[in-house]
């Protein structure tokens, strides 16, 4: 017997249905997902929401045991999933072939109706989607990355539709953008579904009111000056680290001692470059924290006044996700995922740069640290925007998604066929986003 999907009205006494309006699907069948590595917050908030939302079973494969420079401890239990770990080392010190085969195991022993696939760049994940296409389960692809993210060589793109569309039925990906690059690999556009970039915003929310409520002994415990700027992330090339610190080196020139101070959370391949150039250029207050689990982040977000991220290239980036859940206004390049796809919004809860014109940043640190600006509103209206993008309304989309590449497969094997659209907004099936401007 196939698995099957029922809808019921959301709103229901004990319903974790989140869309008033729309029904809440719920599948019986088995959806196993897979990750990377197995102390990943994030993917363990999405997937909480999933088993309590779907009436089959959920399991999680997680490739490896941690990765480098993702230095997340142990995540809270008992899930309401099940998860294994395939292999109890660091992502990147373990060969592809190695990780193909014990997932290949794992895989046997889990045998779900629909995979949930991280993309198609990880050798273990192509294997994944081969895996399931041959025993005739629901693949899903899953991820953020969009066509103007990177040069993409017309050779590359054509193995990437033919992987594509012989081992996918369906993707669930960032934003419109995402879809359209997904669609153009091959992915029927009418099993293409947005809203994969969530984070546990509650969570992170009543973290940051705890930390609000010891703000004067947080501070003093965490060397915080009492207005900065905040940058949370790796401290790598692509978030283009060294064009920030020369535009802040700038910013303090204009400010003087109106200068707001800067913090960078994170650690990574250039932090001692980094700190070795800033020293030798006197740049004064500058602060280096380090790597911090949620617990202790939570602290750095809400004691922040504005959020800045300078990428040169994001699919998405959920540190911008978090310093909305906490109230921030946020300063971002407009290279960044979650920018291009309406998250940030000029003028009503941040602004937006260019990630090559220092001056230009450097004038709009100035401009949200002179008072001029109504921070507290940018902050309520971050608040208002990412109330949208949560757990529970990524489950939501997931099964719908689930739901409506189960229905498109039957008729397609049936010879009757679907009419080819983009996909929009539907109650029970493929949900678009809305978009965030709209939202009062």
């Amino acid at each position: 017997m196939p698995p099957t999907v029922e809808s019921r009205v959301a709103g229901a006494e004990g319903d974790p249905g989140v869309l008033p309006g729309c029904p809440t699907v719920s599948f019986r069948g088995h959806i196993a997902g897979l990750w990377f590595y197995a102390n990943s917050p994030r993917d363990a908030a999405r997937y909480a929401s999933l088993a309590r939302m779907s009436a089959g079973r959920v399991t999680c494969i997680a490739v490896c045991h941690c990765a480098l420079h993702r230095e997340w401890g142990p995540l809270a239990r008992p899930f309401p999933f099940h998860l294994t770990t395939v292999i109890d080392d660091v992502y990147e010190s373990v060969p592809a072939r190695r990780k193909v085969h014990k997932l290949r195991q794992a895989l046997d022993d889990v045998d779900p109706d629909v995979l949930c696939v991280i993309g198609y760049s990880a050798p273990e994940m192509r294997f994944a989607a081969r895996w399931g296409k041959e025993r005739g389960k629901l693949v899903v692809m899953m991820g953020d990355t969009y066509r103007e993210e990177r040069p993409r060589r017309w050779w590359r793109e054509t193995v990437k539709r033919a992987v594509v569309r012989r081992n996918y039925d369906a993707a669930f990906v960032a934003g419109p953008r995402s879809a359209e690059y997904a669609i153009s690999l091959g992915v029927p556009p009418e099993c293409v579904a947005v809203g994969i970039d969530v984070i546990d915003n509650a969570h992170v929310a009543c973290l940051a009111g705890s930390a609000h409520n010891r703000e004067v002994s947080l501070r003093e415990q965490l060397g915080l000056p009492a207005r900065f700027f905040l940058y949370v992330g790796r401290l790598s090339p692509e978030k283009n680290l060294a064009f920030l610190l020369g535009a802040y080196h700038s910013y303090r020139e204009r400010a003087g001692s109106d200068a707001w101070d800067l913090v960078l959370v994170g650690s990574g391949p250039e932090e001692h470059g980094l700190r070795g150039a800033t020293k030798r250029a006197g740049t004064p207050g500058l602060h280096w924290p380090g790597f911090k689990q949620m617990d202790e982040l939570a602290a750095y977000y809400a004691l922040a006044d504005c959020f800045v991220l300078p990428s040169l290239r994001e699919g998405w980036s959920l540190v911008v996700n978090e310093a909305m859940a906490c109230g921030l206004p946020v300063l971002a390049s407009y290279t960044c995922g979650c920018v291009a796809e309406g998250l940030v919004q000029p003028g009503r809860n941040g602004l937006i740069f260019s990630p090559y014109d220092a001056d230009a940043l450097a004038a709009d640190m100035a401009l949200l640290s002179s008072g001029s600006l109504d921070l507290g509103g940018m902050g309520r209206a971050s608040l208002e925007i990412i109330a949208g993008f949560t757990p529970e309304t990524w489950a939501h989309d997931l099964l719908s998604l689930i739901n409506t590449a189960h229905q498109f497969k039957a008729e397609m094997s049936e010879g009757r066929g679907v009419g080819m659209h983009a996909p929009g907004p539907a109650c029970g099936g493929v949900r678009a986003r809305p978009t965030p401007g709209a939202m009062s």
